[in-house]
């Protein structure tokens, strides 16, 4: 009989709305929290169908705006933020992803009112294989690493 696996809740990642920090949502965000239906009709350069970040701001938009205006979908963050950067396009990303951008200027977070974008990430074991002490330190460090990882501290964009 299978058995299911042990998890425990490692890292909340908080996702976020980008634009470079001189459009207009970014502007009007900078003073207070803008309403969802702001959003309508906003150019999007979207993560991939498939991807995490994608499904859920899907989940979190599609009931309130009527349709996306997605310019592009890629694959690869970098390009993403580039491209945002330059142009007068939103995208939704790992807020660890952008801390950096964000602190030097170069984009811009975009705030909804009432709108909190997270997923929680495991750590999945298995119950009954046998634990080294190599794995169980592993484990630990790894538990570790969420208390301490900030959003700038690591670049996790690739």
């Amino acid at each position: 009989m299978p058995t299911s696996p042990e998890y425990a809740p490692w890292w909340t990642d908080q996702l976020v709305i980008i634009a470079k920090p001189d459009h207009p949502l970014a502007v009007q965000s900078a003073t207070a929290p803008v309403p969802i239906n702001v959003l309508a009709g906003s150019k999007w350069i979207m993560r991939e169908a498939g991807s995490g970040t994608r499904s859920i701001f899907e989940h979190a938009f599609r009931r309130q705006l009527s349709g996306f205006n997605i310019v592009a979908e890629l694959r690869h963050v970098p390009t993403i933020k580039a491209l945002v950067a330059s142009g007068d396009s939103l995208a939704c990303l790992s807020g660890i992803t952008v801390a950096k951008e964000i602190a030097a200027g170069t984009l811009a977070a975009v705030s909804i009112r009432n709108m909190r974008l997270e997923r929680q990430f495991f750590i999945l074991q298995h119950k009954q294989v046998y634990q080294s002490d190599i794995h169980a330190a592993l484990v630990r460090w790894v538990m570790q690493q969420a208390a301490v990882m900030k959003p700038g501290g690591n670049d996790l964009s690739m």
